[in-house]
């Protein structure tokens, strides 16, 4: 499943569009310099930090807020080129994904 597919249910895609602003790499290589004891090292470390604690916030908040309607109506409008069917694709499992990858 391609989230370009105009076929790709819009809850799929709006769930999706809301967890992006996910960090890990930047918090992990954020403490790097930190490590390395470079100056300021920590204030980037600690900045990096507050970011992605604040993203993960965001995404909950939107997470839910995509499912009230204010939001729904913003996402309906945004993505309205995706199947507006409100279940998802089946998932395949990791042997058909390995299957259709060794066929591919």
């Amino acid at each position: 499943m391609h989230l370009s597919e105009p076929d790709t249910p819009r809850r799929d895609v709006i769930v999706t569009s809301t967890m992006v602003p996910k960090a890990l790499a930047a918090a992990v290589l954020a403490g790097l310099p930190a490590q390395a004891g470079l100056p300021g090292g920590e204030a980037i470390r600690d900045t990096a930090f507050t970011v992605v604690f604040f993203s993960i916030l965001l995404t909950a908040v939107l997470v839910w807020a995509s499912e009230r309607p204010p939001l729904r109506a913003f996402y309906a409008t945004a993505f309205r080129r995706f199947a507006a069917g409100a279940e998802a694709l089946p998932r395949q499992s990791a042997d058909q994904v390995g299957n259709a990858a060794a066929t591919a």
